[in-house]
Parts: C-alpha cells; sequence; structure tokens
C-alpha cells in the first residue's frame, strides 16, 4: 500500500498538471481570438472613415455644383442637419 500511495500523488500531480496546460493553451487561444476580433475592427473602423470622408467630399462638389442639401438628404438617408454638421 505504501507504493501505491506516492504513485497516486504522481497521477494526481500530473492530471492537475496537464489541466493547468490545458487551461493555459484555451486562455492564449482566446486571446489570440480577442486580438484577431480586435484588429478586424480597427480595419472596419478605417475603412469607414475612409468612405466617410469620400462620401463627404462627394457632398462638397454636389453642392459646389449647385445641388440642394435638401435632395443630397433624400438621396443618401442623412438628415439636412447632419449633412450641414457634416460640413
Amino acid at each position: 500500500m505504501t507504493k501505491r500511495t506516492p504513485n497516486r500523488a504522481k497521477q494526481a500531480a500530473s492530471r492537475e498538471a496537464a489541466t493547468l496546460r490545458r487551461a493555459a493553451a484555451d486562455r492564449q487561444r482566446r486571446l489570440s481570438d480577442v486580438a484577431l476580433v480586435a484588429s478586424r475592427l480597427a480595419a472596419l473602423d478605417l475603412e469607414r472613415n475612409e468612405l466617410v470622408a469620400a462620401r463627404d467630399a462627394q457632398v462638397v462638389r454636389l453642392i459646389a455644383d449647385g445641388v440642394s442639401v435638401a435632395e443630397i438628404a433624400r438621396h443618401t438617408g442623412l438628415s439636412r442637419q447632419a449633412l450641414m454638421k457634416r460640413l
């Protein structure tokens, strides 16, 4: 019986170490997933900002060409106030 006790303790320690390694690997995968999502969000935010800037430039050109803010608002889905705020 004295021989079994140390083996059981080693097995329990080995199982616990394996559990800790799996938990650490899982944590690392989740951190990687979060980093990937954050990176994608940053890229989308940059793309959105570029698109908004392109839209604003187009609105300015349309106004310069004599198109009314009300007409631009109808076609863009933005309110006149929102358009004027952007300019």
